[in-house]
């Protein structure tokens, strides 16, 4: 778990969105996050002191599965009401039962806003 994986991401305003990952590491075998912490932050400038919004994931140790679930609200605090797609950068980082600290993920989360009200 060196390089984190790079993905963009899009939410749609209104709806729920969930990532969901599988820890694996080199040989593909699943990494037991048991005693692990998982948690997401976006942020508009890589360099920004702040972020604009930070969520919690939660972990099942055993079989390495890490969630993040964003509700509808959340995602339209993201958004624009004036139908613009907003950019955020973010990264997912897990801090272990040792304390380590490793990004896993990275990329962009692009907000569109939504027809169906």
């Amino acid at each position: 778990m060196s390089t984190p994986a790079s993905k963009d991401l899009k939410f749609y305003s209104g709806d729920d969105q969930v990532i969901q990952f599988v820890a694996k590491d080199s040989s593909k075998q699943i990494i037991d996050l048991t005693g692990a912490t998982a948690k997401m932050q976006l942020k508009v400038k890589r360099d920004d002191v702040g972020y604009v919004m930070e969520q919690v994931g939660v972990v099942v140790g055993v079989e390495g599965k890490v969630t993040i679930t964003f509700t509808p609200a959340e995602v339209d605090s993201l958004g624009s009401s004036q139908g613009d797609t907003k950019s955020y950068l973010y990264d997912i980082q897990l801090t272990l039962i040792d304390t380590t600290v490793v990004t896993v993920l990275a990329g962009r989360v692009s907000v569109v806003y939504g027809v169906t009200i």
